[in-house]
């Protein structure tokens, strides 16, 4: 009996061993992708992920009120989440950061929106929660993933990833591949999006073996000694948009619609060939009806507005340090309620106004526009005050350098706006559409020194337009562009000379008409 029993012992403990070999085995089967790229700094995560979870049950977030709509949509962008970013690093955070910076934007009413909401309220057909923003990392790093996925879901807070394309069946450790892009795909959590096939690499661009962007350069073909042709040129770029796509639909079965430009690169910016930005956005648009850069300082309004510029802009989320920060950003850029007056925003002064170009301060409740070095002009406008449409607005202007002024209504971007124009010669009610200049009205300025103390002044209203000095109705005009029906509020100074524009702003005040 005793023989037996020992037996059975042996046997039950060769069984359990057995067990428990199978059950690592299939752990290990099931995580595989996750045990081979683990880092032990992800642990900080699942602990970030569990403290979020603790705190739901005991901090009352705001709920957005889904009664207001949003007018428009933020969104941002990521790279890499990493244990210790170097002090130089302008794309990675760490998931303390990460953490701290969704769930201030979860305390604050926010929620993220899926890519096909953001396309579908872009295309005016459905509307989005006044607090909505899309979330989205590049490139497709593994450290885009592991690090935050715990966290996104405590928060239930969902993302896309941008990936490159030719990496998706790669053995590299730096990158998800297609086990695990496929995982992240069946999440909920995670949408694939195509962010390019071989333009993530620079090429060579000129004989000297300069190296340049994938998309906005025609390449250096060595072996004939000259650059690609136009036709050569278009079917490279065309191809590669192509391929993009069809990895992700071949080995993901995902339907992509949404492109990222590598390094924001869109042709804006390019070195030998004039062409590239018109070729690159139209052959994109013929295969992603939505596309995206890097928003840049100098770019415009930082959200995007239905119907509005294309690419879509991102906010680089990196580039503020924290949760409070990049809050305070989304809350700076939101759509501007009427009535708005700049001595109320003191906080937000250096945030919800921007340069188009030229240089902008601040100093206490002052908004300080300069030249850039050599420059011969600055122009400035209120961010979140796209939609505004009729409206009286008026600002004390300390004038001390620059031969005209111009305080700017309905700006919708450099090239779109109205303006009342001021030098010494004359006085104007212009409009600025698509790049070109008209006068509406004009008048002589005999009576105005120009550079001066002034409060000046632009009422809008339907196709009406009147300019204001100090009080008094001086200029008026009627028959606005369509193409300007509305936008928000701005200043430009200009001068022949360089480096002589200064003025001080201050009690900017809009009101409705």
């Amino acid at each position: 009996m005793k023989k037996n029993f020992t037996i059975v012992k042996k046997n039950l403990r060769k069984i359990l061993i057995a067990f428990i070999l199978v059950a690592l085995f299939c752990i290990y089967s099931t995580n595989r992708d996750f045990l081979m790229s683990f880092r032990p700094y992800y642990l900080r995560s699942y602990y970030l992920s569990y403290s979020i979870k603790n705190d739901l049950f005991k901090t009352q977030y705001v709920k957005d009120d889904n009664s207001k709509k949003a007018k428009s949509v933020p969104v941002l962008v990521y790279h890499g989440v990493v244990s210790k970013p170097d002090s130089k690093d302008k794309y990675n955070i760490t998931p303390e950061t990460f953490a701290d910076q969704m769930v201030s934007l979860k305390k604050a009413g926010y929620e993220t929106i899926s890519m096909k909401q953001f396309f579908e309220f872009q295309e005016n057909k459905i509307q989005l929660p006044e607090k909505s923003f899309l979330l989205t990392f590049d490139d497709g790093r593994k450290d885009s993933y592991y690090p935050t996925d715990p966290i996104l879901k405590a928060l239930d807070f969902k993302a896309t990833i941008f990936v490159i394309a030719n990496k998706v069946n790669n053995k590299e450790k730096f990158f998800l591949n297609k086990n695990e892009l496929t995982k992240m795909k069946n999440s909920q959590t995670w949408e694939i999006q195509p962010h390019t096939y071989d333009g993530h690499e620079l090429i060579q661009i000129d004989k000297e073996g300069r190296q340049g962007y994938f998309y906005s350069n025609k390449k250096w073909l060595s072996n004939q000694n000259r650059l690609e042709s136009d036709s050569e040129y278009k079917t490279r770029i065309s191809e590669d948009f192509a391929k993009s796509k069809s990895v992700l639909k071949n080995e993901l079965s995902v339907e992509s619609f949404a492109f990222a430009y590598p390094y924001s690169d869109y042709g804006q910016d390019a070195t030998n060939y004039k062409d590239a930005k018109n070729i690159i956005i139209n052959e994109s648009l013929k295969l992603f009806p939505v596309t995206f850069r890097q928003y840049r300082d100098g770019s415009g309004y930082s959200f995007n507005y239905p119907s509005g510029e294309y690419p879509f802009k991102r906010i680089d989320a990196v580039s503020y340090k924290n949760g409070d920060g990049l809050v305070k950003k989304i809350q700076a850029s939101s759509e501007k309620v009427i009535p708005y007056e700049s001595d109320d925003s003191i906080n937000y002064l250096n945030l919800e106004w921007l340069r188009s170009w030229g240089q902008i301060s601040f100093n206490d409740k002052k908004i300080i526009l300069d030249s850039s070095k050599n420059g011969n002009g600055v122009l400035a406008f209120l961010d979140g005050s796209m939609s505004w449409q009729d409206y009286s607005f008026n600002a004390e202007v300390v004038w001390e350098k620059g031969s005209d002024i111009f305080l700017v209504g309905r700006y919708v971007n450099e090239n779109n706006y109205l303006s009342l124009h001021i030098n010494k010669e004359f006085i104007r009610i212009e409009e600025r559409v698509d790049g070109v200049d008209h006068v509406l009205k004009e008048m002589p300025s005999n009576q105005f020194s120009a550079v001066g103390n002034y409060n000046l002044g632009l009422n809008i209203s339907g196709s009406s337009v009147t300019g204001i000095i100090n009080g008094q109705v001086i200029i008026g005009a009627t028959g606005i562009s369509k193409n300007i029906s509305s936008g928000g509020i701005g200043f430009k100074v200009w001068d022949k000379n360089p480096d002589n524009v200064h003025i001080e702003l201050s009690k900017v005040k809009v009101i409705k008409v």
